[in-house]
């Protein structure tokens, strides 16, 4: 159409016509209020074409007629029409011909400028809205435009000039509403916070607030200017109960940074009570919590947070290190501030760590972050203070030295010289605390109860119960004394004295370390339920105790209460940085209670830290641990564990029981026989063993003697082998053997009779097999499976009926030795009739083929020698 009217229109042109001297008043106004009337227009003209068709060429003649007014030319209406439907490329191929009628027209101009800043091209916008203003100056809708169109441009400071001509000059404009809105941002942006809310604030009353978003935004601006108090009043004053999550979470934070707490919470609740789901309003609202020192709700919402997905960043994970701090759960505070400082380095996360490493007494790494703390924030007053005095407390003594030197340099002192003596003691200097107290040469209660705390510390047990008695007759009265006493005499292994001592004291005065020591006293006196009565009391004094709560946990374990147990030692954790002791103590528990794989867990981090400490681990570790091993059939580790036992405790029983059995396990036969001889050799015959216990000591050594002699047996030497067997059969219970070590953990199957009565027979029988003396090997095993013929003590028990299937395997091979091929074909198929895991079936399949094979049954051989390969396969 356009390549069709340009001859017309260059015509037009040479004629020079303008159009603003063509239209008429009414053409001037605003074109968008006359849409209806030349609507109207373009209608009638419609009706008049269809009556006659030189009025339709009139018509379309018409189309390229500059002398139609604007407002009522149909491409103009058309254009109009295309720009309301966001049809932009249609309203500007329209508004191309429009220019060619009307080219300096102010409101062809803006339009175009209008529909280019819509499709984004800003630029020839830019240019077509410059033409617009200057081609009527006196009418601002193409500067607020103009304005609009920098703003997109980025050219923020010439947007803001031009918005700001725009509503000097004509402040009514409809479009002055949106340019307020745009100044306010671009006021924000240049940091005139205050000019921002000026506008915002103008922009929401004349739309009556009701562009929400933006009295979120403007709040947020009240927020980055720290005008809170403004803000507040801003928020009550407009916010409704209809409004978003986000308004009531916005009003929260200013009533919180207001410190009106419980209006803070109020606006919290409501948020979460419009939107659960949001996790940025249980964080918010823990905050509160956490100020108002309610540290459990506040824990409680940070995990709903967490269970809700909430982001675990450093902010997170450092605002529940610090509930958690609060609430005294010092591992899990310290998992949460060091996972914060993973994700970000900063200065008051660092203090955060400082005061979680000095409840645990590592003072020095404590230290160690208050100087990160201040490398990165040099001002950080907290910081700074708490470095001061953790300092203090980590040079006390050194301080109170140079103190009391100074003063003793000026003169001589006895009391100081006690004073400093009682210093050396703590710096653990005590030859000279000793020499300060001789030098001081005083004989009151004071002096001697450093004597007996120094002898004490020492070791010297005799020489300290010797000076806390004179400091007793000197002060008969005194709680604290007695209480020293009862300490003494339990480190001196004097259990009764010691119970007499602390019950004594505590009668004057609750302690908690007395009441901690006399539980100690119960449970080496073998009382766990008084030891916990007395613990408990501990506790009661100083809940947070976390020796009391590892002792009180190994008397319930004592006691098989194993969950308490965990429960005491999982609450004890939380006082205790790195606690080698509740890791073995707890995986001794999770050991009794058959949880092998997180006993085994715990043990090797309680080792790890030993290790760690340059200390040994306790023999019960190590011990506990082999066991654990061995189950897992893992046996050179177990091994290695046993080692260590016996190079820590040469005595143990236990570990050279367990040693000698997994020697023989793994067929190191002389190392086991080393093991079983060096238990043998412990024993000594006493006449003051009740015959309760008798019964269990001499299973045990009936066990050693028959492993010794199995030892024998692999190592060929059948005579040693013989002579251990008949030892064993002769212990009796009119020996009264007893030992001087503790078998009370060996091996559990001891305590059965059935054990030896099966074991001494049947190792007998290989014995005899192996020296082919058959009818004697027949003999011993006849009397294992015919009780009536000697084993008068078996009961029919599955170990019993296990061992009675090697039994007839023995006893059919020895068969096969002699030839009796029938008699062996009888044992042979009971053992398969009732095949057990324990036994070797693809040895008695074999046997039994060669037997088949020599009674000329080849068919049932062959099918034994496939079940062979099966079984072992």
């Amino acid at each position: 159409m356009s390549r069709y009217i340009n001859p017309w229109l260059q015509k037009k042109n040479r004629e020079s016509v303008e159009v603003r001297n063509d239209v008429t008043k009414k053409d001037e106004e605003d074109p968008d209020t006359k849409i209806k009337d030349s609507m109207n227009t373009e209608e009638n003209n419609n009706s008049q074409s269809t009556k006659s068709p030189n009025k339709d060429r009139k018509s379309i003649r018409s189309l390229f007629s500059s002398k139609i007014p604007l407002s009522l030319h149909p491409i103009r209406i058309q254009s109009i029409k295309e720009i309301k439907s966001q049809r932009y490329s249609e309203a500007l191929t329209l508004l191309d011909q429009l220019i060619e009628l009307y080219s300096n027209n102010y409101y062809v101009l803006y339009d175009r400028a209008l529909v280019y800043s819509k499709m984004g091209k800003n630029n020839l916008a830019l240019k077509e809205v410059d033409k617009a203003i200057k081609s009527d100056p006196t009418r601002t809708d193409a500067n607020y435009l103009c304005g609009e169109i920098h703003f997109a441009l980025g050219n923020l400071e010439v947007a803001r000039e031009t918005f700001n001509k725009a509503l000097t000059k004509d402040p009514d404009n409809p479009h002055a509403v949106n340019a307020l809105k745009s100044r306010a941002i671009l006021n924000k942006n240049v940091g005139k916070t205050k000019n921002a809310i000026t506008d915002l604030e103008k922009y929401l009353m004349k739309i009556n607030y009701s562009d929400r978003d933006s009295v979120f935004q403007c709040g947020k601006i009240y927020l980055d200017a720290k005008e809170y108090s403004e803000g507040l009043e801003f928020l009550m004053n407009i916010v409704r109960d209809d409004d978003t999550c986000e308004l009531f979470i916005l009003s929260g934070i200013f009533a919180q940074k207001m410190k009106k707490f419980e209006l803070a919470a109020a606006y919290f609740n409501t948020a979460h009570e419009k939107n659960p789901d949001n996790s940025l309003v249980l964080v918010r609202r823990a905050k509160i919590n956490f100020l108002t020192k309610d540290f459990s709700l506040a824990l409680s919402d940070l995990e709903t947070a967490s269970s809700l997905g909430h982001k675990a960043d450093s902010s997170f994970l450092r605002k529940r290190g610090k509930v958690y701090y609060e609430l005294r759960q010092y591992n899990k505070a310290l998992l949460d501030i060091n996972g914060a400082l993973e994700l970000r380095k900063k200065s008051t996360t660092y203090t955060i760590r400082a005061k979680i490493f000095k409840m645990f007494n590592c003072v020095d790494r404590a230290l160690s972050d208050l100087v990160k703390s201040l490398e990165m924030d040099p001002g950080n007053e907290k910081a700074k203070s708490l470095r001061l005095t953790y300092t203090e407390s980590a040079n006390r003594h050194n301080k109170q030295l140079d103190v009391l030197n100074a003063q003793l340099e000026n003169a001589f002192d006895a009391k100081l010289l006690v004073k400093r003596a009682r210093v050396y003691r703590s710096m653990k200097r005590y030859d000279d605390a000793l020499n300060d107290l001789k030098n001081a040469a005083l004989d009151d209660a004071t002096v001697h109860i450093e004597y007996g705390e120094i002898y004490r510390n020492l070791s010297n047990f005799e020489r300290s119960l010797y000076h806390l008695f004179i400091a007793l007759d000197k002060d008969p009265q005194s709680d604290h004394i007695q209480r020293l006493l009862g300490r003494v005499y339990y480190y001196n292994n004097n259990f009764q004295y010691a119970k007499y001592f602390l019950k004594k004291s505590l009668a004057k005065n609750d302690f908690s370390s007395a009441y901690r020591y006399l539980g100690k006293t119960e449970m080496l006196l073998g009382d766990p339920s008084k030891a916990i009565e007395n613990f408990n009391k501990a506790l009661k004094s100083k809940p947070v105790d976390p020796d009391v709560l590892i002792e009180r946990a190994e008397a319930r374990a004592q006691l098989e209460e194993y969950e308490e147990s965990l429960k005491d030692l999982d609450q004890a954790m939380e006082f205790s940085y790195e606690n080698k002791v509740i890791y073995e103590s707890k995986g001794l528990v999770y050991a009794r209670l058959g949880r092998y794989q997180e006993a085994l867990k715990c043990l090797n981090v309680s080792i790890a830290i030993h290790s760690k400490d340059n200390s040994s681990p306790s023999v019960s570790t190590f011990l506990v641990r082999a066991k654990i091993l061995l189950r897992s059939n893992e046996y050179s580790s177990s091994l290695l564990d046993y080692n260590k036992v016996l190079e820590l405790d040469p005595n143990n029983a236990d570990a050279l029981f367990n040693r000698g059995n997994l020697n023989l396990k793994i067929c190191k036969y002389q190392e086991a026989l080393d093991d079983f001889n060096n238990l043998l050799e412990k024993k000594k015959i006493i006449h003051e063993s009740s015959d309760e216990t008798l019964v269990d000591k001499q299973n045990v050594i009936k066990k050693l003697l028959c492993l010794k002699a199995e030892s024998y047996y692999h190592l060929n030497r059948y005579e040693d082998a013989m002579f251990s067997l008949d030892a064993a059969s002769k212990v009796s219970m009119h020996s009264r053997v007893s030992l001087s070590i503790d078998f009370s953990s060996i091996f559990p199957i001891h305590k059965e009779c059935s054990y030896c009565s099966i074991h001494i027979p049947l190792l007998n029988a290989y014995v005899f097999r192996a020296i082919k003396e058959y009818e004697k090997a027949l003999s011993y095993l006849n009397k294992i499976l015919y009780p009536n013929l000697g084993c008068n003590d078996l009961e029919e028990n599955e170990e019993y009926l296990n061992l009675k299937q090697r039994v007839l395997g023995l006893r059919g091979s020895i068969y096969c030795d002699l030839g009796k091929y029938e008699k062996a074909l009888v044992d042979f198929d009971a053992v398969l009739e009732n095949e057990d895991k324990d036994i070797q079936s693809w040895r008695v399949y074999c046997e039994r083929s060669k037997i088949l094979l020599h009674v000329g049954n080849e068919e049932k051989a062959w099918k034994d020698l496939k079940k062979v390969l099966i079984v072992d396969l």
